[in-house]
């Protein structure tokens, strides 16, 4: 991570830029600053992605919290090395203040809620004036929020949290995303009348596809 951050116009780096200034665009367009991060699957490259992402928004000096909302799985605290020990989940089952819980990264202006350790009643704390509370209080703090989800096939929450959210981001990855899951995709976004931004085609090149 630290590479990146300190690289500049290296292949990866031009790709992030090219794939952060279509988020900007996206963002101005519908006064967004919540996106959630959605994949039909498992390990189609959502944490990857959203790291990178959270990197790459903080050269350019952004306030940015990635949300660990990928509660099956979590994996930001062991991408940026942090501990998991409270966060997101508490937050939404017991209260208490979003600067208390999120940690700083490395790197300026870049800061983590990981998961957090409650798994139940999820859904419905997502669903509570409690969270409508803690992301308006995000959007106060930072510029842009992105929230790290698990597999739509699996887990509600992800539809929750990205319901919840101003617009998503969708990851397809190739040889693993096939025609049946995009359709079981296509029905969970316009069941929870989620706005989606723009997905990526997650190959060895990444691909940004305008919806």
């Amino acid at each position: 991570m630290q590479i990146f951050y300190t690289a500049a116009g290296t292949k990866l780096d031009q790709e992030y830029g090219r794939i952060k200034a279509n988020i900007i665009f996206g963002a101005k367009k519908r006064n967004a600053q919540i996106f959630s991060v959605l994949s039909q699957n498992r390990q189609e490259g959502k944490s990857t992605l959203i790291s990178y992402l959270g990197i790459a928004f903080s050269k350019e000096e952004k306030r940015v919290l990635l949300i660990d909302g990928n509660f099956e799985n979590p994996k930001l605290h062991k991408i940026f090395g942090i501990e998991n020990d409270q966060g997101f989940s508490n937050l939404l089952a017991d209260g208490g203040g979003l600067q208390e819980t999120v940690l700083k990264t490395e790197f300026p202006g870049l800061s983590i809620l990981p998961a957090g350790t409650i798994s139940k009643q999820l859904e419905t704390s997502i669903q509570s004036s409690s969270m409508d509370v803690l992301l308006q209080s995000a959007k106060r703090k930072y510029d842009f929020i992105f929230i790290d989800t698990g597999a739509l096939q699996s887990m509600i929450t992800s539809k929750l949290l990205a319901a919840k959210s101003d617009s998503s981001i969708i990851v397809v990855r190739r040889m693993r995303t096939n025609s049946h899951d995009l359709q079981e995709l296509k029905t969970s976004l316009e069941s929870y009348d989620i706005h989606v931004t723009g997905a990526l085609f997650n190959t060895k090149k990444l691909a940004w596809l305008k919806r």
